[in-house]
């Protein structure tokens, strides 16, 4: 590859790719900037700021040695030109090596994450600290940093250790906002109304522009400082450096510091625990509400990677420790777990709702009707004797009517207010552009341990193959099957409470063994005879790719390894394993029963650098425990809920999958009898039915359903993609998933427009969570924040459904609404010009101030429906029942205006009368309106199609409660229908005052055009709630079939 081409980084973790391409600045390309900015008064600088490719005229393509500054983007999205920097340090500054010669680096950041160029391998990494270290070179680190010029190079190159959430100043933060386009083109827009003597409406949105503007200014300061104080943490540590422990700031810690753990410390960076323990609080993080137990590396030749056994992280505390507990320092700042959460709250992932993207699509259209307006308006605007600087401002008015500059606000006022409906659910919601995907969610996946199930487990019987009953109490069970329940854990005690896996706590409680804390941390297990105490020496702990764990006891001079796990990777271990023993694990699975396997051996000797697979060799099986995990009493509804709305829903668990599916039967996740498990055994994939029978292939027909493994759902995403089908229709129950499998399964659904929820409590659910479209994390804890929803109730993940649809329907009628206003006040005017006149700036103000505003803050407010549809907003504004709704509203709309004024104008008193003062002299008066007949036809009939379509669109079910649920709405309505109709039958003085009407003596014209308003208004819901369904449905339903007939060709040929 060229050192001048696009280059691309791969992370050194699963974090998204970055490209990049190296550029140098251009005295062209200044000098030209300078001129556009000169010839064009300043206003080039907007388009600069807006678009990439203006910002790329002032550099040019270049090799890495000349580069000053790099386009980056991540996997093609997001670009953006960075400047690059370098610093001088010693070659060891990023490893753990004798310090040597002295090296450039050549830098960057990017989304507050910093890259430098390695030019060995001619790309751009991450700068991070090797930890790609045996546990043993770890531990030759632990007597400390002797070297200054190693820590100062440290320093220099990684920086401080905090995690800095820059809070712009409001000016700064002022300017950025203003300098929208959206905003810029308010600020184009009170500057034309102005201009056109158009104060008082100019005046209104002014106002509100400052609120709005005060209000984002506040908001981004607000979130900023929360995150600040949730990111940035300083504290005092006491650090071995030199040989001695002295205390330094957070701050100032380095990659290799070895840190004392001291009481309550929260950690301010991420560490690596070298002697003792640690016991956790690690919410924040995971969302795990029990507290996790840390254990030191032990010195083995094994590679660290990230072993979270081991690995204290930024921003967890200390609730328990060993005194003699110190750790090093591997990741500072940004580079931290907690650094990577904070990021992905900075810069969320782009979302793959299409909602404002086809809103700017709609803008475009209506710069486009506008334009077209431009030549309509152009005769009679010349005709009319309008000097030049009058014409363009009237053709700049068009664009004003055409985009309504409240359109933004329009957009987020019903975001705003499900915000508000959410937080008094005590639902948190991070992200408002998720409330609008949640309208749209399909596929629901759970969690089942901590989510569809509760928390706590017992342990009420057991199954021992070495007595005569089998199915006992624990108690009961044989005394070596005992010892192996009692010890193969990994939970610790703190003030007298077990704190822990549910499980292990289960049994631990079911036997009735006696515990005590030792001072090294471990617990020693004494029978309740007092005849037999264990302490584990060596803990090989619970691995989800293995499945199992296990634990080495030294008793009477004899080395026991006891074992606990998943019966089918513990049975093929075992030399005793009965033959109806695979049988009886179904049956138990089959039930409902969380089933371990027991199994032990007895060991000649046990090297510490061995792993559990050296030694688990010829087990002998002891039983298995049987465990009962209750349904959440909610959870039955929840799930019968989303059923009914023809809502996907799957299990995803770690657990065997047979127990998940009797957690799938028990809440009709799965209807069908005939269910087929899968799995990916050696190189093949196993189909067996509900009895355990091998199949050898699948059987014809759609008349079962499906559950496999985390195995083959890797296999089928990577290999047998032909069963994709499967797991996407037929599979409700995922086993044994780990966390990488969840994150697969997420992205097997997120297909097209699917939008894909995922409910999981925290720990093993966090990736998945991040990577649906809209998370929703069962937890009260800190770390809920990395997702966008969190509760702790099950079913309100019912009510984020409904509220989600409830906002994504508010926003298509509020963009409708304000789509259909800008055509009708865009007619209005048209018509009128070609009248040589019109609205007066009194029957503007009246629209657009006291018509327009009261509506749109009201009709936003309609309440969530109390049920759950089978039916789905739309997921796109390009979408066949938004464009017909629309289409059909503007023949309509138009219509009826058109309709009114030509039916004036075949009135015999019309040809006989001059009707307004223009008429009498034969001159324009668009320029100054003044009241006329043409004027109160086109001001009344369009204000009233404005409330009446608004009133429409409004209608409630199935998304939103019914209108008249929605009193501030019903009320503005029936005022403004009242005054409109006030204003049309009233003949007073004040009334053609107040709205600058034309005063005239005919009824007959007025009554007409009530009729048209109230018929107009009944055939305009007709069609909007009866023709444009049943049209909709027979479009798409002709497209199906075109694409089944392409579909079809395809294959013949």
């Amino acid at each position: 590859m060229s050192r001048s081409d696009s280059n691309v980084q791969t992370s050194l973790d699963d974090r998204p790719s970055i490209q990049v391409q190296y550029l140098k600045s251009s005295l062209t390309g200044l000098l030209a900037f300078i001129i556009c900015l000169i010839f064009t008064g300043g206003l080039f600088y907007l388009p600069y700021r807006w678009l990439l490719v203006f910002q790329k005229i002032f550099y040019k393509k270049c090799d890495i040695d000349e580069a000053s500054h790099i386009l980056v983007s991540s996997n093609g999205l997001d670009h953006t030109i960075v400047k690059l920097y370098s610093k001088k340090s010693i070659k060891s500054v990023l490893d753990n090596h004798a310090i040597g010669g002295k090296t450039k680096f050549i830098m960057f950041k990017y989304k507050n994450e910093v890259f430098y160029y390695q030019e060995e391998l001619g790309m751009c990494l991450p700068l991070v600290f090797n930890t790609r270290l045996s546990f043993n070179e770890f531990h030759s680190m632990k007597e400390g940093l002797s070297s200054k010029i190693l820590i100062k190079n440290r320093q220099k190159i990684f920086g401080p250790s905090v995690i800095d959430v820059p809070i712009p100043k409001i000016f700064e933060i002022f300017i950025n906002e203003i300098l929208e386009p959206f905003f810029v083109f308010q600020i184009f827009s009170v500057v034309i109304w102005l201009a056109e003597k158009y104060a008082y409406y100019a005046i209104t949105i002014f106002f509100i522009m400052c609120i709005t503007l005060i209000a984002n200014v506040y908001l981004i300061q607000r979130n900023l400082k929360r995150l600040k104080s949730l990111a940035t943490f300083i504290t005092n540590v006491d650090v071995l450096r030199n040989g001695t422990i002295e205390t330094i700031s957070s701050c100032d810690l380095v990659p290799g510091d070895i840190v004392i753990i001291t009481d309550n410390l929260t950690f301010p960076c991420d560490m690596i625990l070298l002697s003792g323990f640690c016991l956790v609080n690690e919410t924040m993080l995971t969302g795990e509400s029990q507290p996790v137990i840390k254990e030191a590396l032990p010195e083995i030749n094994n590679i660290y990677n990230k072993d979270k056994l081991y690995t204290l992280n930024a921003g967890t505390s200390v609730i328990d420790k060993h005194p003699q507990s110190f750790a090093v320092v591997i990741s500072i700042g940004y580079c931290t777990v907690k650094g990577e959460l904070v990021r992905s709250i900075l810069y969320p992932k782009s979302s793959r709702f299409k909602f404002e993207r086809d809103s700017w699509i709609f803008i475009a259209c209506m710069f486009g009707i506008a334009l077209i307006g431009f030549f309509i308006a152009i005769k009679p605007l010349n005709d009319g004797g309008i000097d030049s600087g009058n014409f363009v401002l009237k053709l700049f008015d068009l664009i004003t009517i055409s985009v309504p500059p409240a359109l933004r606000l329009t957009m987020t006022i019903g975001i705003v207010y499900s915000m508000r409906r959410l937080k008094k659910k005590k639902i948190n919601c991070i992200s408002q552009s998720a409330i609008n995907c949640s309208g749209r969610v399909s596929v629901v996946c759970f969690d089942k341990t901590g989510t569809l199930t509760k928390d706590e487990m017992s342990l009420n019987y057991v199954y021992d193959i070495n007595l005569p009953d089998k199915e006992i109490l624990p108690g009961d069970a044989s005394l070596d099957f005992q010892k192996c329940m009692a010890c193969c854990n990994s939970f610790t005690i703190l003030n007298g409470l077990f704190i822990g896996d549910p499980q292990e706590i289960a049994i631990i409680n079911a036997l009735n063994w006696k515990t005590i804390m030792l001072e090294n941390g471990k617990i020693n297990f004494v029978s309740p005879d007092d005849r037999v105490s264990l302490t584990s020496n060596f803990i090989f702990h619970f691995s989800p790719e293995l499945k199992r764990m296990g634990v080495i006891v030294e008793e009477n001079g004899i080395i026991y390894l006891y074992m606990k796990g998943a019966p089918e990777v513990i049975f093929p271990l075992c030399e005793n394993v009965p033959e109806d023993m695979y049988q009886l694990f179904l049956k138990y699975t089959r039930k409902g029963y969380r089933v371990l396997a027991c199994a032990y051996k007895v060991l000649d000797n046990f090297d510490v650098n061995s792993k559990l697979e050296d030694n688990e060799k010829d087990l002998m099986l002891l039983g298995l425990p049987l465990l009962e995990n209750l349904i959440k009493d909610d959870a039955f509804d929840v799930i019968s809920t989303l059923d009914k709305a023809d809502i996907h829903c799957v299990i995803s668990t770690g657990d065997n999958v047979l127990t998940g599916i009797s957690v799938a039967k028990k809440l009709s996740f799965i209807k069908s009898e005939n269910v087929i498990f899968g799995d990916y055994v050696g190189l093949e994939i196993v189909w067996e039915d509900d009895d355990g029978k091998r199949l050898d292939d699948l059987p014809s027909g759609n008349n079962y359903e499906v559950a496999i493994t985390g195995n083959l759902l890797e296999r089928i995403i990577t290999e047998n993609r032909e069963y994709m089908f499967l797991i996407r229709e037929n599979c409700k129950v995922f086993g044994r998933m780990s966390p990488k499998h969840k994150i697969m399964l997420i992205e097997c659904f997120q297909v097209g427009e699917i939008m894909v929820s995922m409910v999981g409590d925290g720990a093993n659910d966090c990736g998945a969570l991040k990577q649906a479209d809209v998370g929703i994390s069962l937890s009260k804890a800190e770390a809920s924040i990395a997702a966008p929803f969190s509760t702790l109730e099950l079913s309100n993940i019912i009510y984020i459904l409904k509220e989600g649809r409830c906002a994504l329907a508010t926003s298509f009628q509020c963009f409708k609404f304000m789509f259909m206003y800008s055509i009708i006040q865009f007619t209005c005017a048209i018509i009128l010009y070609l009248e040589k006149t019109n609205l007066t700036n009194s029957q503007y103000m009246y629209q657009d101030i006291f018509t327009i505003l009261p509506l749109t803050f009201t009709m936003a407010a309609s309440l969530p429906h109390h049920k759950l549809s089978k039916r789905m907003p739309p997921g796109s504004l390009i979408s066949v029942p938004i464009l017909l709704s629309i289409g059909f509203a503007i023949i309509q709309a138009i219509g009826y205006i058109v309709a009114a004024i030509c039916i004036v104008k075949s009135m015999l008193w019309y040809k006989k009368e001059c009707t307004s003062d223009h008429c009498e002299v034969g001159k324009s008066t668009i320029d100054e309106p003044l009241a006329s007949i043409e004027g109160n036809v086109i001001f009344l009939q369009g204000t009233v199609q404005l409330i009446g379509i608004c009133t429409i669109f409004s209608m409630g079910k199935p998304f939103r409660e019914p209108i008249y649920k929605n009193k501030p709405f019903v009320i503005t309505v029936t005022i403004l229908f009242a005054f409109n109709i006030y204003f049309l039958l009233d003949r007073s003085e004040f009334t053609y005052n107040f709205i600058e009407l034309f005063c005239d003596d005919h009824m007959d014209y007025r009554w007409i055009m009530l009729g048209i308003y109230i018929g107009g208004s009944i055939l305009t819901f007709l069609i909007e709630r009866l023709i444009v369904p049943t049209a909709a449905r027979f479009i798409k339903a002709c497209f199906h079939k075109k694409r089944k007939h392409l579909a079809s060709e395809e294959i013949l040929y």
